[in-house]
Order: C-alpha cells, then sequence, then structure tokens
C-alpha cells in the first residue's frame, strides 16, 4: 500500500477542507422533526388555571408545570423554525 508523505497529505487536506466550505453538508435536513401524538397533544394543551383557594404547594406545582410546558412549547417552535 502507497504511503502519502507530508507533502502530499497537506494539499489533500487542504482540499478537502475547500470544498467541505464551499459545500457543506445540510445537516439540518437529515433530521426530521417526530414526536409522539401525546407529546404533541401535550404541547398542544392550554396552561393550567391556578386558583386563588389552590393550597400553596398545589401552587407551586400547577407554577412549575406551566413554566415548563412554556419552555418546553418555545423549543417546539425553535426547533420548527430553525428546520424551515
Amino acid at each position: 500500500m502507497r504511503k502519502i508523505t507530508s507533502k502530499q497529505g497537506m494539499p489533500c487536506a487542504l482540499a478537502i477542507l475547500l470544498l467541505l466550505a464551499w459545500f457543506p453538508p445540510d445537516l439540518r435536513a437529515q433530521r426530521a422533526l417526530k414526536f409522539s401524538p401525546k407529546v404533541l397533544e401535550v404541547l398542544n394543551m392550554p396552561p393550567l388555571e391556578i386558583k386563588n383557594d389552590d393550597a400553596p404547594l398545589l401552587r407551586l406545582k400547577k407554577e412549575r408545570f406551566n413554566a415548563a410546558l412554556n419552555e418546553a412549547k418555545a423549543r417546539y417552535n425553535r426547533k420548527l423554525w430553525m428546520r424551515g
């Protein structure tokens, strides 16, 4: 098998880098967003209603759930935006 010397390796590596710079691989097109129907059902649900007569712990749990739901919706929308 023929060895590549350092004199041959540098131009070869430079050519590969130039090709990648001119024709970058589109990795986003290869990954498709696929979510189960249960995940989409949760993403489409409205936030939980916090009532005045809720116990303090229940109020905190609802606030935490609503914050997580808003974060998940924002990330989902961001991924859709980046994909398009």
